[in-house]
């Protein structure tokens, strides 16, 4: 509490030319002190949010894109909210329904697949009995137990004849035939690479693993082996490298297939912004795991820590983002690229809820508790300094998609979903 003494307190007078000036600074710096921007960050103003969808009546909801939303009633029946006309759109005789693309939907009914229109009219008389979201302008879709593709226009452009698919992918499809082997296909239906796989994962630039008996290796798209080795597990490429397993100890190999670093980790994490999160037991001699992030020379870039957690805190060893990765120290916390913490869990009145820092907002999801016993919570917003930038309003804040953050409120005695649009 501050006490004034009133006759301490000398008026100022803003009679003359400077007092106005001074007048006209003050009122500028009460303006302007509310936003203080540094970078790209905010760290004072709150955002500004208004209901789009209040909870009341669903127990969950996914954004699905283009202003669409899928909510699940209580009666278990699925709305789609059209948010770009704020239509809701009903749909009691379907299974279930989500956005394909643009103005095309897939309803099920009686595990039966077709294409629908927003008002759940159907645009093709086709019904299948399984239908994968397009992908690169192409469909999987199934009749009979065998599976074909359809182009953008439900046109069949590859015929009924493989017993699993994926989807198009760097313009190759994985297919399985009768044998139950993995080969893949181009977009005209031709075999380019033959059946021979036990497991494949899907082409990204230009490569894909794929597994013959318990071992994989990186092939290209001629079907070449990239790898120099096969590996008991391993990850998909990043920044041009990816993590392999042998032996029990993890590595890493380049886009050649050389092992750039060598398989002597417990346990490796994909690179991001030219660093690895790696992982070594009882690396100072105590029986505990130890982290530390490496280059991709395998140099030590932040050295190896106890990463510790408290009252059920999940243990985060995150990638980087924007120069900045999540880490719990007790608490889930943030450092830079050089290991030091931006943001101290504990330090803030906010507890962190999940490790995510969401660039378009400068924001972070964060909880405060509003009982001493520690038992009520309620979510909002803040920003690296650990300032408020949302007021804590909600009873569980779940994530923010695009202008849109899915939140839930608890509604006699049951958690419903709802949606507030968001506005900087």
């Amino acid at each position: 509490m501050i006490i004034r003494n009133e006759e301490q307190e000398k008026p100022i007078c803003l009679c003359n030319k400077k007092g106005l000036i001074l007048l006209l600074v003050i009122i500028l710096l009460i303006v302007f002190s509310s936003v203080i921007i540094k970078g790209n960050e905010l760290r004072a103003k709150n955002l500004e949010w208004k209901w789009l969808i209040e909870p009341n009546f669903y127990k969950d909801i996914d954004y699905e894109g283009e202003g669409i939303f899928k909510a699940y009633r209580t009666d278990r029946n699925i709305d789609i909210i059209d948010s770009n006309n704020n239509k809701v759109y009903k749909y009691p005789l379907f299974d279930d329904i989500c956005l394909d693309r643009k103005n095309i939907f897939i309803a099920i009914q009686n595990n039966k697949y077709f294409y629908v229109n927003i008002a759940g009219e159907k645009i093709l008389d086709d019904v299948f009995d399984g239908l994968f979201k397009q992908c690169e302008d192409i469909s999987a879709v199934c009749k009979g137990n065998l599976w074909g593709f359809i182009d953008k226009d439900f046109n069949k452009i590859i015929d009924y004849q493989f017993n699993k698919v994926h989807s198009f992918s760097g313009s190759y499809a994985a297919v399985m035939n009768k044998e139950l082997k993995w080969g893949f296909i181009d977009k005209s239906g031709k075999l380019i690479i033959d059946f021979q796989y036990d497991e494949v994962k899907d082409f990204k630039n230009d490569l894909v693993a794929v597994r013959t008996g318990n071992k994989w290796s990186f092939i290209d798209k001629n079907g070449n082996i990239i790898s120099k080795s096969y590996y008991d597990e391993l990850g998909e490429f990043h920044e041009g490298f990816a993590k392999v397993k042998s032996q029990g100890k993890w590595g890493y190999i380049d886009t050649q297939g050389k092992e750039i670093i060598n398989c002597i980790y417990d346990e490796a994490k994909d690179f991001s912004e030219g660093l690895a999160a790696i992982k070594v037991n009882n690396y100072f001699g105590d029986d505990n795991e130890a982290w530390a992030y490496i280059d991709t020379h395998g140099k030590e870039i932040i050295p190896f820590h106890q990463y510790s957690t408290i009252g059920g805190t999940s243990l985060v060893i995150g990638d980087f983002h924007d120069d900045k990765a999540f880490v719990t120290n007790d608490l889930i916390s943030i450092i830079d690229k050089k290991g030091k913490y931006i943001l101290l869990g504990g330090n803030t009145n906010f507890f962190i809820s999940q490790p995510v820092y969401y660039k378009d907002y400068s924001a972070i999801i964060g909880y405060i508790y509003t009982d001493s016993s520690m038992k009520i919570k309620k979510y909002g917003l803040l920003n690296l300094n650990g300032k408020e930038l949302l007021t804590p309003t909600f009873d569980y804040i779940r994530e923010i998609k695009e202008k849109y953050m899915i939140v839930e409120n608890l509604i006699e005695g049951d958690f419903r979903c709802g949606v507030v649009r968001l506005k900087k």
